[in-house]
């Protein structure tokens, strides 16, 4: 589709009528014309019988009028074609709006007669690569504005290999007549570092912008545990200039600031960033192989030197691994990665890129503390161990459903406060699980509850226990019946006959929103008590 468009304005500028091109050629074939018909009717006997001054003059001056029309024609219908840049070994650019990498073009596509110009790049002998990658100031197929000394254009090589190209300036005449056309050589110098995602969430709104914010939605996200870090370190390749040695490091970013921010490429790592996350992994000279390239498609960039066999020989090979965030950030933390690529040219030929990540790794709390039974206008604690009555109509669960803000220094907001909420189930003897009913808003609500237990301090101990839930027990009941042994009730099996008894279960659920390897236990915690219902009811 762009090809077919591109030609398709190629051909509407060729299209275009040079005018003056035309009344100079219109001049110099009347010239002619008249100079052969003067010439043929006899003159050019006088010219040597009689030696006729007039004559000589007259003729003199058609024939260079002739000669500076096609001087004049040839002047005006010369292009300037010239490519100063790139040459040599280029390095790649980010364009952070278009979220791609690119290489730009500078030279000289100019001259009087100039209709407008077009850039190609093929790699070796291969066929040239899709004119859509090209953009030319001012947009379009092509460029339709003389360029002297400037800019010509841009070349989207975010999916092209590093190796030796060619690019390939055509430009084209107003009206008729063949393009002028020069070519440059260079090296494409890959440099693909970024941090492409965090337990499998790609930054949005990519991955080029430093504040971008790891989200499912709108909604940002936090991440605990073991963490699989993907992205690229790829510096391949020109001459003394290839990737070294690959790091990941951390800052932690305090509230109201300063943030640390991403170093300019081309310079030493600032002291902010001195917190590692896994080893750094170096390069020597006995390390370079293909497999052992970290990107550009997306791979983990943590690794430790491990090794492969192919055949018989055995080779260096990275070997994946998880970041560790719980060692490295202890509870919880809002941070800033940094990766950290060096190539093997100059000391501080240092390239960066960033990804703020909230790291949530405080458990959750979730206890049945006690119960409760109302009896003479107050609620009393039942005893450890006692039967369980549906009589006393309700049951007051008391207990724990809490967790931590990350950094209690941000406001308590997703993701700093990441709470998910709580639930509780009940299940008879060998029977299937069924919710107690709990209000949403009570079951997204810590216990103890905030303001009147503190987000920002100790975390709570059975003494500092809430009310979870009041059960209806009523709910348990199947009413009367002769049948004996206590059947479950058909179409309700979790239900007790009058003059029945069972044992159950209850469990409570406590869980946070954070992203993590080992949600079970840390951010997902279960609390199971046992206790013996008696349905005593009459009639």
């Amino acid at each position: 589709m762009n090809d077919q468009k591109s030609s398709t304005n190629a051909n509407q500028v060729r299209k275009k009528k040079d005018i003056p091109h035309l009344i100079k050629w219109i001049l110099l074939i009347i010239l002619v014309f008249l100079l052969f018909l003067e010439l043929y009717s006899g003159e050019y006997k006088r010219l040597f019988d009689q030696w006729d001054g007039r004559v000589w003059m007259v003729i003199l001056v058609k024939i260079f009028l002739i000669i500076g029309i096609i001087i004049l024609m040839r002047v005006q219908r010369s292009l300037k074609c010239q490519i100063t840049a790139p040459t040599g070994c280029t390095e790649e650019t980010p364009d952070t709006v278009k979220g791609v990498l690119y290489i730009t073009v500078e030279g000289t596509a100019a001259g009087s007669a100039f209709g407008f110009y077009t850039l190609e790049i093929q790699k070796g002998s291969d066929p040239p690569y899709p004119a859509n990658l090209v953009s030319y100031p001012g947009g379009g197929t092509n460029g339709t504005i003389p360029v002297l000394s400037g800019i010509l254009g841009t070349i989207d090589t975010t999916a092209l290999s590093d190796g030796a190209y060619t690019i390939t300036l055509r430009v084209n005449p107003a009206g008729s007549g063949p393009a002028t056309v020069c070519t440059t050589t260079f090296n494409l110098l890959k440099i693909a570092v970024w941090i492409n995602s965090v337990a499998g969430v790609v930054p949005t709104p990519d991955i080029f912008n430093e504040d971008a914010r790891l989200k499912a939605g709108s909604v940002e996200l936090s991440f605990g545990g073991s963490l699989a870090i993907l992205g690229s370190a790829y510096i391949y390749e020109c001459a003394s200039r290839k990737v070294k040695q690959i790091e990941m490091r951390y800052a932690k970013i305090p509230f109201g600031g300063p943030e640390p921010m991403q170093p300019a490429n081309k310079t030493a790592i600032p002291a902010v960033w001195a917190a590692n996350v896994g080893t750094p992994l170096v390069y020597d000279p006995s390390k370079y192989f293909i497999w052992t390239r970290i990107g550009a498609a997306p791979t983990y960039l943590l690794n430790t030197w491990g090794t492969c066999k192919i055949l018989t020989m055995i080779f260096p090979k990275p070997a994946p691994e998880n970041w560790n965030s719980r060692t490295a950030t202890n509870q919880g933390m809002f941070l800033k990665l940094l990766l950290a690529v060096t190539d093997t040219g100059a000391a501080t030929n240092i390239y960066y890129d960033t990804q703020k990540v909230w790291i949530d790794n405080y458990a959750v709390i979730g206890q049945i503390v006690k119960f409760q039974r109302f009896e003479s206008g107050v609620w009393i604690d039942i005893p450890h161990c006692t039967d369980i009555l549906l009589s006393w109509g309700k049951l007051r669960i008391i207990g724990l459903a809490w967790d931590a803000l990350i950094d209690p220094a941000y406001p308590p907001v997703r993701p700093n406060d990441n709470f998910q909420g709580y639930g509780l189930t009940f299940a008879k003897q060998f029977g299937a699980p069924v919710a107690i009913p709990i209000l949403p808003a009570d079951a997204a609500t810590r216990v103890p509850a905030p303001p009147a237990f503190p987000l920002t301090g100790p975390a709570p101990t059975p003494a500092d226990a809430g009310v979870l839930v009041e059960w209806d027990l009523s709910a348990l009941d199947a009413g009367n019946t002769q049948l004996t042994n206590c059947p479950d009730p058909v179409g309700a099996p979790y239900k007790l006959y009058r003059n029945c008894e069972c044992t159950y279960t209850l469990t409570l659920s406590v869980s946070d929103y954070t992203i993590a390897s080992d949600f079970a236990g840390v951010h997902g915690v279960q609390h199971v008590e046992s206790l013996k219902i008696i349905n005593d009811l009459n009639g």
